[in-house]
């Protein structure tokens, strides 16, 4: 009985220092992956779930973010996320494209949103002032060409109020990394 119970801690405490290195391999990949050195940060997307293969998606995260917002994606979305993703060199990675799928089929949750708010936050710490802002611009004109594609009613509030909820924040990403 006393074996049982020895054995049973052995496969607990083995688990444990497997869960342990393979966190330890994730933060290191994701630094290589991402440029990131700040710990904490790098913690963070750890603990988020964020794997290295997603780096380069998260680029777009806005962009499905804007799309989400009002609970599904239309079809100018869709194309517009997927021109984007194009125009960003994800057509030749099955992986990046199975993840953009996935993204563009099933809406992320709250977490992915999470996952660039620290990466953007991690990344802002590495430039320099004008280049947080060109990067700011780039990306929110980006999503709020997305927001726009749907067309709205009679061309009129081609941004739903979802949308620029969603961009706001993203804005704000911005401002929490200065």
């Amino acid at each position: 009985l006393e074996d049982a119970f020895f054995i049973s801690e052995d496969k607990k405490l083995l688990e444990r220092l497997k869960k342990l290195q393979l966190m330890a391999d994730t933060k290191e990949n994701l630094k290589k992956v991402s440029g990131i050195h700040n710990d904490s940060l790098l913690n963070s997307l750890v603990e988020l779930d964020v794997k290295p293969e997603m780096m380069a998606c998260i680029a777009l995260v806005p962009l499905i973010e804007v799309a989400w917002a009002d609970g599904e994606i239309s079809l100018q979305e869709r194309t517009a996320i997927e021109r984007a993703a194009a125009e960003n060199g994800f057509q030749g990675n099955e992986n990046n494209l199975a993840i953009i799928s996935q993204w563009l089929t099933h809406a992320p949750g709250p977490r992915l949103l999470k996952a660039w708010q620290v990466y953007i936050h991690g990344l802002c710490e590495m430039l320099t002032e004008v280049e947080k802002d060109q990067l700011r611009e780039e990306l929110l004109g980006k999503a709020k060409a997305v927001a726009a594609s749907a067309g709205g009613f009679l061309g009129l509030m081609k941004i739903s109020s979802e949308e620029q909820d969603v961009l706001d924040k993203l804005a704000e990403s911005f401002s929490a990394s200065k």
